[in-house]
């Protein structure tokens, strides 16, 4: 099944591909087509090598399959070489993101946080809270400490009574 813990449904036909790499979860792009989503999960695992982890095309033959039918299923026309286009820029961002060494002390770059729910935003630098709740994600604000945005998380949690995650305070 294509949807499982590396695809997440986003509103409005939205799917997120994200993979994890040394002990970050990385975005590698949202598509239109759970089908592209997968795809793009499959190459960004074959960039760093994931080899203990089952791709979701053997081909990418299966994938343009799978596409053309939930291309039918869907009535959405998207077209494949600007998804892959997309993709790949989304790939390499994601991966050379956390290879990229700071200027100052040799760190490498952290697109994530230590806290549930919450990411900084690579362009602005804060940090945002989201939350996953019966299959989408909700955006909930940008903070200037990853402290107010987990507290937000946690708010967002009691406001959506999710009882099964467990908060960050």
């Amino acid at each position: 099944d294509l949807l499982n813990d590396k695809i997440n449904k986003r509103s409005v036909l939205q799917y997120r591909a994200t993979i994890r790499y040394e002990g970050k979860t990385l975005c590698v792009g949202c598509y239109k087509l759970a089908s592209d989503a997968a795809l793009a999960h499959d190459k960004a695992l074959k960039l760093i090598g994931g080899s203990n982890v089952k791709p979701n095309f053997a081909t990418e033959q299966d994938h343009k399959k799978l596409r053309v039918a939930e291309l039918k299923r869907s009535g959405l026309e998207v077209d494949l070489r600007s998804v892959q286009k997309y993709m790949s820029s989304k790939v390499d961002d994601a991966i050379s993101s956390t290879r990229r060494d700071s200027a100052d002390n040799g760190e490498r770059a952290i697109l994530t946080s230590d806290w549930k729910g919450v990411y900084r935003c690579k362009k602005s630098g804060k940090y945002c809270a989201q939350l996953g709740f019966k299959g989408s994600i909700f955006y909930v604000g940008k903070y200037k400490l990853a402290s107010d945005a987990a507290l937000a998380h946690d708010k967002a949690l009691k406001l959506f009574k999710v009882s099964n995650a467990k908060p960050n305070f």
